[in-house]
């Protein structure tokens, strides 16, 4: 006999996992003060912290990200990523679905590693009309993190479609942010340094084989590895990295370090 739902048996929400990826550090109590937003509203919202080190106002990092962690998340996961400069300003806010997941973030180029990269079902740019009811009533000009984007994805975390956010948005071709072609358009960079001091740069693996070597700052880097361990000593070699992504790396030391790199720092490339 099927149970009659009663005040004593409450319906349980739905439980999507919610990703949190910010700039913000956790010296501060602006991660803490999103997560209590989101479990206001969704008591049962599983929450996952991809990181709050994101270097401040590092968009491409931010990207690099998403980008590298989503396929991992099960499928429903509602990220929600606040790398916002201009938080404040007339910048939007966008949602995104793609086949797998739900994606919530301004609309500065955060999305566009997602947006190249995986299918796109739907794209809502947020109406803050639309929205007025789900945010919470007091919107500061410095942290829509609590204020509109935790609401929101609380509410994406309990079901709600993107189509109440707002109106449908078409989008250009977004070219990816990799550099995958001796002829590509994109820029080599150093997009992160891993807890390691490994320089994460944005020309993919599939180049390797062209690379004769690479420049970072005054460095040359012109040794390949196949693992650290068989990098010697004190060398910088450059490895394609478990993202796919070539990486500059030094054997039990701090690459960054030793090469006075930093994310954003221009790579050049030698081809073979």
């Amino acid at each position: 006999m099927k149970k009659k739902r009663t005040a004593s048996t409450p319906h349980k929400a739905p439980s999507a996992v919610i990703a949190l990826l910010t700039d913000f550090g956790l010296e501060d109590p602006y991660v803490g003060t999103m997560k209590g937003v989101i479990l206001s509203i969704n008591p049962n919202a599983r929450i996952v912290d991809i990181s709050h080190y994101i270097q401040s106002h590092q968009i491409l990092q931010g990207g690099y990200f998403l980008w590298s962690t989503c396929p991992f998340f099960p499928r429903g996961t509602v990220f929600l990523a606040v790398v916002d400069p201009g938080v404040g300003s007339r910048r939007k806010i966008i949602a995104v679905k793609s086949t797998n997941h739900v994606f919530l973030a301004p609309d500065n180029g955060l999305l566009n590693l997602v947006l190249s990269h995986q299918k796109i079902v739907e794209v809502v740019q947020v109406d803050p009309l639309k929205t007025k009811d789900l945010i919470l009533q007091e919107v500061s000009s410095t942290f829509h993190g609590r204020d509109i984007f935790a609401p929101l994805a609380a509410h994406l975390s309990l079901g709600r479609r993107i189509q109440s956010f707002g109106e449908r948005v078409r989008l250009d071709h977004i070219p990816s942010s990799f550099v995958n072609a001796k002829s590509g358009t994109s820029k080599p960079l150093v997009i992160h340094v891993d807890h390691f001091g490994n320089l994460v740069s944005n020309i993919s693996g599939t180049l390797a084989n062209a690379i004769q070597m690479l420049a970072v700052g005054k460095a040359l880097v012109n040794r390949w590895t196949q693992n650290y361990d068989d990098a010697p000593d004190k060398t910088p070699c450059m490895i394609v990295g478990s993202g796919g992504l070539i990486e500059i790396v030094v054997k039990k030391d701090h690459a960054a370090k030793l090469l006075g790199a930093a994310v954003g720092m221009p790579v050049t490339i030698y081809w073979s």
